[in-house]
């Protein structure tokens, strides 16, 4: 099945947003198989995706940033780049959601986080 959590967008850079955070229970267990995260069409700069205590601005640790996006070149025609964590069939719906987070560089950018459980 596949599901979506909307829409995340970041008010305030350098702090990192759950992204199950436009759910009714944010911290309520999701699982998922895979993971997709695209950048959004009217993004201004980098966005981040990783766990919860990434530093993706800072000067720490950055063991927990998965992966870093680019702003599209064309807010009409992209690329909207997707960055997709997955996990093999050996442990279906093995993923929390609650244990991603994304950070900006703007505030008001953001992704669009899709996943599925089967």
């Amino acid at each position: 099945m596949v599901g979506t959590l909307g829409e995340i967008f970041v008010p305030s850079p350098g702090t990192a947003v759950q992204i199950t955070k436009n759910q009714a229970d944010p911290t309520k267990y999701i699982a998922a198989r895979t993971v997709s995260f695209q950048v959004l069409p009217g993004n201004n700069g980098i966005v981040y995706i990783g766990l919860q205590h990434m530093d993706a601005q800072g000067t720490g640790a950055r063991s927990e940033l998965l992966a870093i996006l680019p702003k599209p070149t064309s807010a009409t025609t992209g690329p909207f780049t997707t960055y997709t964590v997955g996990q093999d069939t050996v442990v279906p719906s093995s993923f929390d959601l609650t244990s991603f987070y994304v950070d900006a560089i703007n505030a008001n950018d953001g992704v669009l986080v899709t996943y599925t459980n089967q």
